[in-house]
């Protein structure tokens, strides 16, 4: 399967240096070379890559960059990171070198940098927060939907819900637009970007953290606070507050989505330490919610995965979860709401816990197997383990 996944992105590559010069003779912009070396046999799909605004001598945010591909001859989507940061996203071929030029050569059109990253509150959808890329969606529950109807439908929970889509541009705005539900009565069905099939109920859905101690679990209850950070062609970040829980105080949990990632990176943390207390994300298997898969654990890389059982025409979701490669020795743990968890003690210096979640659909067309699915999260967390380097010529 990997060499398969390696052999795809080799073609792609070798397809785009094929193409050459424009038809006009342009070859390419002058501007600082940016080299990436992806340094393990892993195909990375997209990554992220961060310069300086000052190693590119460039201005933050500044309109008139480009940065162009030199292997597709082209120019693609960029945005400024809000903290000295040029951003941009490339897939990578196992052990790949690739190079970039970051330009203002006024010959260069700029790329489409419309917002593919978004995060958003939904008060019309009762208090959803949301969350999507170009290749999946989440959303997490707010304090109106704990309120009894018609205000709110007496949900406390926390946990994160999945929404599967098929197209590149965001949704939820449209989707949870009064106007849209009129139209097409549900969301809950497909019609032809997506839909809405995921139960998660009082959960961990796919990435809603716990406390378990001696025994204990603990749970908060829906977020209280939200902030949105930045939304953009590549990334989306944002914050949500809950009130103290457990044996911490008040969590902050910070949420960056990339494009062309099937994962996003969660950060909590916590006010008040409690240094007996493990904490970390789960993910449901409940046969009841149809989320009993074909589930993989490895606990050397510290992930969970799981490809969903087909639902009628509607096909089978995939989810994942995973701690960062710095969040310490986890272990496995299920609690009576059948989901499995990573758990593991908050890092000491900053008292927070840090890890992934992600999920895709076979009705996207990226995934369409459960081996291909588990493939790319356990790549996914080689390519965590071990960081691309960046070098500014």
């Amino acid at each position: 399967m990997k060499l398969k996944m390696m052999m795809m992105c080799l073609a792609a590559a070798g397809a785009a240096l094929a193409m050459g010069p424009t038809d006009n003779g342009f070859s390419g912009p002058n501007g600082k070379v940016v080299e990436v070396t992806n340094p393990i046999a892993v195909c990375r799909p997209a990554e992220t890559i961060s310069v300086k605004w000052a190693d590119v001598d460039a201005k933050p945010g500044d309109r008139c960059v480009r940065v162009w591909d030199v292997v597709l001859q082209k120019t693609i989507p960029w945005q400024d990171d809000q903290e000295g940061n040029l951003i941009f996203s490339t897939p990578l071929a196992a052990e790949e070198v690739r190079q970039f030029i970051v330009t203002t050569d006024p010959r260069v059109e700029q790329a489409d940098l419309r917002t593919v990253c978004w995060a958003g509150y939904l008060p019309y959808r009762m208090d959803d927060y949301a969350w999507e890329n170009d290749k999946f969606a989440m959303r997490a529950y707010g304090p109106v939907i704990m309120e009894p109807a018609p205000a709110g439908q007496t949900l406390i929970s926390s946990g994160i819900d999945v929404l599967c889509k098929r197209v590149s541009y965001p949704i939820f705005t449209t989707w949870m637009n009064p106007d849209h539900i009129k139209r097409f009565k549900s969301y809950h069905k497909n019609h032809g970007e997506g839909m809405d099939n995921y139960k998660v109920g009082t959960s961990r859905g796919t990435g809603g953290i716990a406390q378990f101690d001696g025994g204990v679990w603990s749970r908060s209850i829906n977020w209280a606070e939200q902030k949105t950070i930045m939304t953009g062609p590549v990334r989306a970040v944002f914050e949500l507050t809950y009130k103290p829980w457990g044996k911490f105080g008040k969590e902050t949990r910070r949420v960056t989505i990339d494009r062309g990632q099937c994962m996003a990176k969660f950060c909590a943390v916590f006010e008040g330490p409690a240094p007996d207390t493990l904490v970390g994300p789960g993910i449901d298997i409940a046969a009841a919610r149809n989320h009993n898969g074909d589930i993989k654990v490895d606990m050397e890389n510290a992930i969970i995965s799981n490809f969903e059982p087909k639902d009628g025409a509607f096909g089978n979701i995939m989810t994942a979860i995973m701690l960062c490669p710095k969040a310490g020795k986890a272990v496995v743990a299920s609690d009576d709401c059948d989901c499995l968890y990573l758990l593991a003690k908050p890092c000491a210096k900053k008292n927070a816990i840090g890890y992934w979640a992600g999920s895709s659909w076979t009705g996207a067309g990226q995934f369409t197997k459960s081996c291909q699915w588990h493939a790319y999260v356990k790549d996914f967390a080689a390519a965590l383990r071990a960081p691309v380097t960046v070098v500014v010529k």
